[in-house]
């Protein structure tokens, strides 16, 4: 974050102007806990005056097009203010609190850096999972806007989305409280509610993310990445992927397909890895096979993508899914079998209108496939009517949402245009 000017203090709070995504935004920067619960009483007492305006947290911003796509592409951009949690770690610190080894665990400052961190368990022989950013996000990001966006990775293959692995937070609400502490710091020492949980991939909607501590995974004896020879169709790919993961024996750590090509990143103990590895090339033609704690980094480089759009079924109909998309037009396709989900980029609107893109959603069966606008494109803006109509939440959902809202923001000052989803129309 480079400060372009500075601005006057808001409740004695550091303002700068900051380059972000293209635009100068006004970022409060507070240098405390003190400073940023000071900052939301005041920003509590203006909206109650009718002077609200749009607020946000901010890392390092590679996150925020998924987390408020409104907020941070709108026209106006000195209209909001963001308040930076990178700013709450000390200048020339780390942001890590607690790093221990023998438990497999690390306790963080919401607004230290991603690399670093990565860099620093590394060195204690982990690694952080998710294995990487989502959905085209900077590596550069921050620990608070990795779990605020709820983003996960290929490594959700064998371990789950990344919310299992946060053990405990301290959170600030935009109440009065003082910050709310749920969890613990070591998986010894967890007890009570995962109500962590609540603010992994709640865009900061529900509070401050202050620090978050992690459970990691160690680093393996062995990795193999097999990339197969390119299907006619993603289908097909599809489908290969799914045999692969129904085979006994393979717990791969990524698979994924990715323009027709599979992809099936295996680690662990040495001999378990081999063992895996020729059950899975007894099944796969495999174009090529590689070895090294490099490719782990190829693996996230291959699944590297922008999508606009999501959608999530189940694992018995992906290929249904993925074969009615590529009857429409829609491709390339970027699939994960096990997960269960299929996406898409701008490169596969370019050459389809939005009377396909209509005609393959209104092939989907709601009840399989919940469909999810990931970031706006022109080509898709046809497609928010037809979702808010038949993939609208039900009213349990919205109730319990605004009593979940109400409690931690009551005064509504961190309110999204964007989230929580009030019909599945928002992006």
């Amino acid at each position: 974050m480079s400060p372009q000017g500075e601005g006057a203090l808001l409740h004695g709070v550091e303002q700068a102007t900051v380059e972000l995504g293209g635009q100068s935004r006004r970022v409060a920067q507070p240098r405390s806990e003190d400073e940023l619960r000071g900052l939301l009483t005041h920003l509590k007492e203006a909206k109650r005056r009718g002077e609200g305006q749009p607020v946000a947290f901010l890392g390092r911003g590679s996150s925020m097009e998924w987390c408020c796509p409104s907020l941070w592409n709108g026209a106006e951009p000195d209209r909001a203010l963001w308040i930076s949690m990178e700013s709450l770690v000390e200048s020339g610190g780390t942001g890590i609190i607690e790093y221990v080894p023998g438990d497999g665990t690390l306790t963080a400052q919401a607004g230290a850096r991603m690399e670093t961190l990565r860099a620093a368990v590394h060195e204690g022989g982990h690694r952080i999972t998710p294995a990487g950013s989502a959905h085209g996000q900077s590596e550069g990001g921050t620990l608070g806007g990795l779990l605020a966006s709820g983003g996960s990775s290929i490594d959700r293959c064998r371990f789950g989305p990344t919310r299992h692995h946060v053990l405990g937070m301290r959170v600030q609400e935009a109440t009065d409280r003082g910050p709310i502490k749920t969890g613990g710091r070591l998986v010894k020492n967890v007890t009570g509610f995962d109500l962590h949980r609540l603010h992994v991939g709640g865009r900061g909607t529900l509070g401050a993310i202050l620090e978050a501590s992690l459970r990691l995974v160690p680093v393996p004896e062995a990795e193999v990445l097999v990339i197969s020879k390119p299907f006619a169709s993603t289908a097909e790919a599809t489908v290969a992927a799914l045999e692969v993961r129904a085979q006994p024996g393979i717990q791969p750590r990524a698979l994924f397909v990715a323009r027709r090509v599979v992809h099936v990143l295996l680690a662990g103990r040495e001999r378990q890895v081999e063992e895996e590895l020729s059950r899975t090339t007894a099944g796969l033609d495999a174009d090529s096979v590689e070895r090294g704690p490099h490719v782990e980094g190829q693996a996230l480089k291959a699944a590297h993508r922008r999508s606009v759009v999501t959608i999530a079924t189940a694992p018995s109909k992906v290929k249904g899914v993925v074969q009615g998309l590529e009857a429409a037009g829609i491709g390339p396709l970027y699939v994960e079998p096990d997960a269960a989900l299929v996406e898409f980029d701008e490169e596969a609107l370019s050459s389809v209108n939005a009377d396909q893109i209509a005609a393959a959603h209104g092939g989907l069966d709601p009840r399989h496939a919940f469909v999810t606008l990931l970031r706006a494109a022109p080509p898709i803006n046809g497609l928010r009517s037809a979702l808010a109509e038949r993939q609208s939440p039900p009213a349990a959902v919205r109730v319990w949402t605004e009593r979940l809202r109400s409690n931690c923001d009551p005064d509504g000052i961190l309110e999204s245009a964007d989230f929580p989803l009030r019909g599945a129309s928002n992006p």
